[in-house]
């Protein structure tokens, strides 16, 4: 069977798993937006709010002890 009780976890927020997504890479990064690469080479500006087919919707571009980083439904993008 696979029924699972979820009784004892009621109520209880699970932590969402979040992916790297190495395959891109963050060319250069200003905020609001920032330019990456695909993984065939694509150099694309993106910016919160806009979607794009694999990486889904952007929802943050960051700055974090000197490095960027693009949150997106499908994954992170870090800078190298």
């Amino acid at each position: 069977s696979t029924d699972i009780d979820n009784t004892a976890a009621s109520g209880v927020q699970r932590a969402a798993t979040t992916v790297f997504r190495d395959d891109y890479e963050i060319v250069e990064a200003a905020a609001p937006s920032a330019r990456i690469r695909s993984p065939q080479g694509r150099i694309m500006t993106v910016a919160p709010g806009m979607k794009y087919p694999v990486l889904g919707k952007v929802l943050s571009i960051s700055e974090r002890n000197g490095k960027w980083s693009v949150a997106a439904d499908y994954g992170v993008i870090r800078q190298r």
